[in-house]
């Protein structure tokens, strides 16, 4: 009876070890000993899940590199706890018959209205290195040709506002339509229009390209029908020396300071002294952009109407109808994004929700959280990189608008979505925010704006910008017509701007001539009048111009002797 006693306890003992996995005395050597399922040990010892091994608590693996471990005190509600004054006998020892029934005190037999425990260890799926964060700072995985600006994904080659790199926006122009070809931004003349030195010009009108580019009309005249003229045909008006149809020109329109700009990705006319502007087919304007109302969420189904999304996604526009795109890394679930990696009420998949006492990690449900994460709110997490626990437990970083957030090294930080750039704790656009522009912290000073990336005076009614000053081109004498055009001073007379010309008033008793003042009474060039030219030997005098008498002829050597006659 005594051994029959004696081998059911060496049974019993047997089995809580192999349900344990570990040795439960302290004073054994545990490391490398298999976890139980569910990854369970001993009080006293956690299990190291990407090894499936018992390590004791407040130890270090030499598996690990020498990494000290956390201390799990709390042991497991299913585990049997020793006395600690209890002492375990030796499973491999044999009991000594003593005629006395041993006590049964090292283990407690179990249930037998209970199932066996599963006593066939599982090693777990290994989880991914490093543990994934909540998403935020995750960049988007473009698929090829795409690229990644902030947290969307751009086609560079054809993008406006990304046009070869993020950021980069093509900016309209006037008398063409411009738009990003190949990754650069391409100008397309109007019909009408030729380039020249890089701008759209009508050859008919301008004067600096009358009737070919680089054909200047000479001072004092006009260019009208492709040709320099002194004065405008009837039906035109002349506007800096281009005689136009304000009811027609697109760079006078209505008047000669008005000119019409096109639209980001479209065109502008000039109709009955209108500006009209036009998109291409599929395209709508919405304020000074031609726009796709199916794809644009800042337009999405109709011009202003913006599209919101939740934390730690991007809106989209789809057929005109808002919706959402969660950040890399991150599942839709319902109308929120969930890290299913770690979210104990999402599980691995959306509504997979852990029990009691259990964490989430890698997508799955565990009794501890695996090497190098803690728990925060039953989810695994990487402190040094979650946005959601940045340092520590309940520490999220701050999503600053139109970007996300980022937890590097357990300190926050931000990412933008294009065309935005980081600046700070902010989003910030380089093309028109007038405390970034161009550059973070370069501020434009009072009274200036921030265009395409520069500090730029923006002029009234009437005025135009050149080299950031307002200037009437009506008027100013250095930039008469059109900027850096300057009246030079002319020897005897006096140069003023009026009309966007440069004018020439002649001292008295002079002739304003090819813009020079001159004498037409002397001057052989201007002999009378401007376009007469003295020729040959012959020279101005009075206004007309003279040939000098001819000297007379010599005398003829035939002539002979002169004969003496004497009286």
């Amino acid at each position: 009876m005594r051994g029959l006693i004696s081998r059911a306890f060496l049974v019993l003992a047997t089995s809580v070890v192999a349900f344990f996995g570990c040795a439960n005395s302290l004073d054994s050597d545990v490391d490398g000993k298999q976890c139980a399922t569910g990854h369970r040990c001993l009080v006293g010892y956690f299990c190291n899940v990407p090894t499936n091994t018992c390590l004791r608590n407040g130890e270090t693996s030499k598996a690990d590199g020498g990494v000290t471990r956390p201390v799990a005190t709390t042991p497991d509600p299913g585990e049997t706890v020793p006395d600690p004054g209890e002492t375990t006998p030796d499973p491999g020892a044999t009991a000594p018959d003593t005629g006395e029934m041993p006590p049964v005190t090292t283990a407690t037999a179990p249930d037998a209205s209970s199932p066996p425990p599963d006593v066939t260890p599982t090693k777990p799926t290994k989880p991914s290195s490093p543990p994934p964060n909540d998403g935020a700072s995750s960049n988007p995985t473009c698929t090829k040709g795409l690229l990644a600006c902030g947290l969307t994904c751009v086609d560079a080659t054809k993008d406006n506002a990304n046009c070869g790199a993020c950021g980069k926006s093509c900016a309209p122009a006037m008398n063409a339509t411009v738009g990003c070809q190949a990754s650069r931004c391409a100008e397309t003349c109007l019909a009408g229009y030729t380039a020249c030195s890089g701008a759209c010009i009508d050859l008919k009108s301008d004067p600096s390209h009358c009737g070919a580019c680089g054909t200047t009309c000479p001072s004092g005249q006009v260019c009208a029908a492709g040709k320099c003229s002194t004065v405008c045909p009837a039906g035109t008006t002349e506007c800096t020396g281009a005689c136009v149809d304000l009811k027609s020109s697109s760079a006078h329109c209505g008047s000669c300071t008005h000119a019409c700009v096109s639209p980001s990705a479209g065109s502008a006319t000039c109709s009955a002294g209108a500006c009209k502007s036009a998109c291409p087919t599929g395209l709508v304007l919405c304020g000074n952009a031609c726009v796709d109302e199916n794809a644009d969420p800042t337009n999405c189904g109709a011009c202003g109407k913006s599209c919101t999304a939740p934390a730690l996604s991007v809106a989209v526009c789809a057929r005109g109808t808002c919706d959402f795109s969660c950040n890399a890394g991150l599942t839709r679930c319902g109308s929120a994004c969930i890290a299913t990696s770690i979210d104990p009420n999402n599980c691995g998949a959306c509504g997979v929700k852990c029990g009691a006492n259990k964490t989430c990690f890698g997508g799955q449900c565990l009794d501890l959280c695996p090497i190098g994460t803690m728990s925060c709110a039953a989810a695994c997490v990487d402190i040094t990189s979650n946005a959601g626990d940045c340092g520590a437990c309940g520490t999220a970083c701050p999503v600053p608008t139109n970007g996300g957030a980022v937890c590097k090294g357990s300190k926050c930080g931000i990412t933008c979505t294009a065309p935005f750039t980081a600046c700070g704790n902010a989003c910030v656009r380089f093309d028109s925010d007038p405390a970034n522009c161009g550059a973070c912290g370069t501020a434009c000073a009072a009274g200036r704006s921030c265009v395409d990336g520069a500090c730029t005076v923006v002029c009234g009614s009437g005025q135009t910008n050149c080299s950031n000053a307002c200037v009437d081109l009506q008027t100013d004498e250095k930039n008469c017509g059109a900027c850096s055009a300057e009246c030079s001073p002319v020897a005897n007379g006096t140069v003023i701007c009026t009309g966007g010309r440069c004018a020439l008033t002649c001292n008295a008793g002079l002739t304003a001539c090819s813009g020079l003042c001159v004498d037409t009474k002397s001057d052989n060039a201007h002999c009378g009048a401007c376009t007469t030219a003295c020729t040959g030997t012959a020279t101005c005098a009075a206004g007309t111009c003279t040939s000098p008498t001819p000297p007379p002829p010599p005398p003829s050597k035939d002539a002979g002797t002169p004969t003496t006659v004497t009286p």
